[in-house]
């Protein structure tokens, strides 16, 4: 029998979101939709990029992606706020969830493993591109 850690893919998301879409959004609705669909930190840390549109539409996208991961879609249990995409100190991106999102998180999680969300980012000049796997990590 093998020793050492044992990972389980559980599932995968994928999203495309398209810039100008998210650009609309924000003219049409202002900070209406802000305050709907990002957190106080990501709007911060968008608004200081070259292009907030990009880092938004990229940040949507993520969002979009876990749900699709999740199996939940945004339901009347998970909202675009208990999802949060920031950058560490390292400068990668990480995905925190709480609330609907963390319990949906762990309802496909078995017994004994504790759950890691990997996430990769992308855009070019009229789309953004989000991956998720959702992995179970035996605990040690």
């Amino acid at each position: 029998m093998l020793k050492g850690i044992y990972n389980q893919i559980i599932s995968i998301g994928f999203d495309v979101t398209e810039v100008e879409r998210i650009e609309k959004s924000i003219e049409r609705f202002k900070n209406r939709f802000l305050k709907r669909c990002f957190t106080e930190a990501e709007v911060q840390l968008a608004l200081r990029q070259r292009r907030p549109s990009a880092s938004f539409a990229k940040r949507f996208a993520a969002k979009e992606a876990l749900v699709k991961a999740l199996k939940t879609g945004f339901t009347e249990k998970v909202f675009f706020q208990d999802i949060e995409v920031l950058k560490n100190t390292r400068g990668d991106v990480d995905i925190h969830l709480k609330e609907g999102a963390l319990a949906a998180l762990m309802s496909l999680i078995p017994t004994g493993f504790k759950p890691k969300i990997h996430l990769s980012l992308s855009d070019d000049s009229s789309r953004a591109y989000a991956w998720v796997i959702i992995v179970a990590e035996e605990r040690l």
